[in-house]
């Protein structure tokens, strides 16, 4: 049994418990190599893979990691000159196997660095603000995936993380184009824009507007472009700064704003932020950029026999990055869409 002077002890004592200590903040970062802070793109991921949302199995559970293994794997694949840091939001117990997919990802590639952001802490320290968007995003209903938590992050962005800009994306996206191609759209942002995203590409907010558009015949609510088709956030430019300092944006994290806004639009609401940034959107659009529809095309065809769906899906032009929304297909890489 080693002897130590006390000097010692108290040493080893300190550094032990500094380690304990970042250990339960649970942030990993793994920045082995840094691009100067001025050019590195960062990129948020929401990644919750286990069975808390809608019972999953372990095949829905293996399906959403490879969908993360996609997406990693053609931003590695077409931002070469890239310096890219992503941010990955996950259960703690989860790290283990979404850190295996990122290394087999990512592979040898010293310009893309990533952490992670602990979601059990995310979810205590912001309980109330959380629960304030289960209020009206949420209808209640456990088998609609808004439950979850993971559900009302975004508008909580600004405060999680200190960074001026940030790419939040869903899991269920593959690029064709280079993220330095998206990350110059914040070039294009107005004074008074906060964010920038694509427009919903289905008829289901002109379903969600349903009440609203009966009371206000003639409302471009819920029409088809150049009408207001709701917001996808499937990607999302968000410029944090700006969110931060928007009074108009800020005004509504209260239960009073935030009734008088959805009592306004009387929208039915099962899509958790989504639903937030849309129906804010519909009130202030000076808030948010329209990213073109190559950014987010969105393969779900749900609605597909809705009459009007080919006008709200309606996207021609070269694609840059596809979202597979509702388990939709993606067309392969190597195959002309």
């Amino acid at each position: 049994m080693p002897r130590f002077t006390f000097r010692q002890f108290v040493v080893i004592t300190v550094l032990t418990f500094g380690l304990f200590h970042q250990l339960t903040l649970f942030i990993c970062d793994k920045d082995t190599t840094k691009g100067p802070s001025n050019t590195t793109i960062e990129v948020v991921i929401t990644c919750a893979t286990n069975k808390r949302i809608l019972n999953i199995t372990k095949k829905s559970d293996s399906k959403t990691l490879e969908k993360l293994r996609t997406l990693l794997g053609s931003i590695n694949k077409t931002s070469e000159e890239s310096y890219i840091r992503f941010n990955l939001i996950s259960y703690e117990e989860e790290i283990p196997r979404i850190e295996s997919v990122l290394q087999s990802t990512i592979g040898l590639n010293k310009k893309i660095t990533y952490r992670f952001e602990s979601l059990n802490r995310i979810a205590e320290s912001y309980r109330s603000e959380i629960n304030l968007s289960k209020n009206y995003t949420w209808s209640g209903d456990q088998r609609f995936k808004a439950s979850d938590v993971t559900f009302h992050l975004r508008p909580l962005f600004p405060k999680i993380f200190s960074y001026e800009k940030v790419i939040a994306l869903d899991v269920d996206l593959d690029f064709r184009c280079s993220i330095k191609l998206l990350h110059k759209q914040f070039e294009n942002l107005y004074e008074n824009n906060i964010a920038a995203l694509a427009y919903n590409q289905s008829p289901y907010y002109r379903r969600a507007f349903r009440s609203y558009r009966i009371k206000n015949p003639g409302t471009h609510i819920g029409d088809f472009f150049p009408g207001y088709q709701g917001l996808n956030t499937g990607v999302m430019l968000m410029n944090l700064e700006k969110m931060r300092s928007s009074k108009v944006y800020n005004s509504y994290f209260t239960h009073a704003s935030l009734k008088t806004l959805f009592r306004k639009y009387n929208m039915t609401s099962l899509l958790g932020d989504q639903d937030f940034f849309t129906v804010l959107g519909a009130e202030h659009p000076d808030l948010f950029y329209i990213l073109d529809c190559t950014f987010n095309r969105q393969m779900d065809s749900f609605e597909f026999s809705h009459s009007l769906f080919d006008k709200y899906h309606k996207c021609d032009e070269d694609i840059n990055i596809y979202h597979g929304n509702g388990d939709s297909i993606i067309p392969s890489s190597n195959v002309d869409p």
